[in-house]
């Protein structure tokens, strides 16, 4: 059985150079979607609908924006003692 194609798909591409294929596979019959990352199902969200899907992106870009931040509050603070 060949593998269906995709309707939507989605680059998302790390600062770091890192990038990310998202496929989108509508369900027939349904207002959901099935999802591929690099090719590959999902094991966390098989599926979703648009809304999350737009959702669970959104918390990613948040997330790795945010990332440098916490990265510095983990470093040592000036009484030398490490800082959550």
């Amino acid at each position: 059985m060949s593998r269906q194609a995709a309707d939507i798909r989605i680059s998302l591409k790390h600062s770091g150079g890192k990038t990310y294929r998202i496929e989108l596979i509508r369900q027939p019959f349904r207002r959901r979607f099935w999802i591929r990352r690099d090719g590959r199902k999902l094991k966390k969200m098989p599926e979703a609908t648009e809304t999350e899907i737009a959702e669970a992106i959104r918390k990613w870009l948040v997330a790795e924006q945010d990332k440098p931040l916490v990265l510095e509050q983990t470093l040592l603070d000036f009484s030398g003692s490490r800082v959550n």
